[in-house]
């Protein structure tokens, strides 16, 4: 059910708004779940509706999302010495997709 309402997003988006639509609906679908617009976006490159290049930012931005949302989450919930250990896990992962960007 989910996949099927980010693969229509996706779409959507990119219908309406261009590449900002999809990469809005991956901020949007990151936050909770990084597989179901991996997914999605995997497809959709594979019917040539979306590019690669599109498609592997868009999962960039739903993971970098995602990791934020978490640490939120822990911030949240955590006292500060989880904070900074989960920071410094999460510095680490996303480091190589941040750079990407760059």
């Amino acid at each position: 059910m989910i996949y099927a309402v980010v693969l229509v997003s996706v779409s959507a988006g990119k219908e309406i708004s261009g590449e900002k639509g999809v990469y809005d609906v991956a901020l949007i679908s990151g936050l909770t779940d990084v597989d179901v617009i991996t997914l999605s976006n995997s497809r959709l490159a594979g019917k040539d509706v979306l590019g690669l290049y599109q498609a592997g930012i868009s999962i960039l931005i739903a993971f970098v999302a995602n990791l934020a949302f978490k640490l939120a989450i822990v911030a949240f919930i955590g006292d500060i010495k989880m904070l900074r250990m989960t920071m410094l896990c999460f510095s680490c992962i996303a480091l190589p997709a941040l750079l990407i960007f760059l």
